[in-house]
């Protein structure tokens, strides 16, 4: 097996800042460990894996590490590369809220095995897929053959996001094992760059994690994520939707023809004069609010066509 360290691989997108591949160098500087910081744009991260894999000898330790994570100590470092020398697939706690499947797994975000081990489990693509996100085949593999699974759980996050399955959460500045690892997740938005600063200053200084400051900074940074107050309604409305809507209840209030002047419109200009049922039911919620018409009377049914005869073209607001 290895006698000496093996190298960390991470790669990245142009839309990561500098300051977040110059603070992971920094820190794995500080640490002795030589990082390779691979920069691919738009390469798919279980694509990039492959290609990693591809380029070692069986017997080689691979270490994974995403652009915005890394190991708070040299020995937390070791003892994954231990578990991986030992046959394990090692990795830190992770899981798929956008996939059916229900167990934990070991995450690429800072993830060691051999490439043996790799093929023991069948040569498996880490690349996505429709059951299975980035390198989590591994672990549903591992478990299948009876291979060792060394999963290090998240003991502390700042902000908390995501379930971990059912064993707890997961989130912005995320703390695994005994303060042993770190994942700041969302790197490519710049109001964190500053909590993952943060922590590479600590790291770089050898001081205590300082957990207040990582807090205040983190609830700046969701307020500049958040931006301008929301309307209290805004998150029934899909976002796709947003734009449209803001600008209809800009416009002015469309007014349909009285009864007498029906008989000599057209059904075009009648049509065109009419706001879209989308726009009326939009509009009858927010009637309803203020203690206007309910839903019902301003069902999709009860709304007028062109070419009625009925001659009650009222609005129904």
């Amino acid at each position: 097996m290895t006698h000496q360290m093996p190298p960390v691989y991470s790669l990245h997108w142009d839309n990561i800042s500098p300051a977040i591949l110059q603070g992971q160098d920094a820190v794995f500087a500080k640490l002795g460990l030589e990082l390779r910081q691979e920069r691919h744009h738009h390469k798919a991260h279980g694509v990039w894996m492959n290609e990693v894999i591809a380029r070692h000898q069986p017997d080689d330790v691979i270490v994974f590490c995403d652009i915005d994570a890394f190991p708070l100590t040299a020995q937390a470092y070791q003892e994954a590369v231990q578990s991986a020398e030992r046959g394990a697939v090692f990795g830190l706690s992770q899981f798929s809220n956008h996939k059916k499947n229900t167990e934990v797994y070991a995450g690429p975000m800072f993830m060691a095995f051999t490439k043996a081990t790799w093929q023991t489990l069948g040569s498996p693509s880490l690349k996505s897929s429709e059951r299975f996100d980035a390198a989590e085949v591994m672990s549903a593999r591992a478990r299948e053959q009876k291979v060792a699974l060394a999963l290090k759980p998240p003991t502390s996050c700042i902000v908390s996001k995501w379930a971990l399955g059912h064993e707890g959460v997961f989130g912005i500045g995320t703390f695994y094992g005994k303060n042993e690892f770190f994942h700041l997740f969302e790197s490519r938005f710049p109001a964190y760059e500053r909590l993952f600063s943060m922590v590479v200053g600590d790291v770089l200084a050898e001081r205590p994690l300082n957990f207040r400051g990582y807090l205040e900074t983190a609830q700046h940074a969701e307020a500049e994520n958040a931006g301008a107050p929301r309307r209290q309604n805004h998150r029934l409305v899909p976002k796709f939707l947003r734009k449209y809507l803001s600008n209809l209840w800009r416009a002015p209030p469309c007014r349909f023809p009285s009864s007498t002047s029906t008989s000599h419109a057209t059904p075009n200009a009648v049509r065109s004069s009419k706001p879209s049922w989308l726009a009326r039911a939009f509009k009858a919620r927010a009637s309803r609010r203020s203690g206007g018409p309910t839903w019902e009377r301003l069902s999709k049914s009860s709304f007028t066509q062109p070419n009625s005869t009925s001659t009650n073209s009222t609005p129904a607001w």
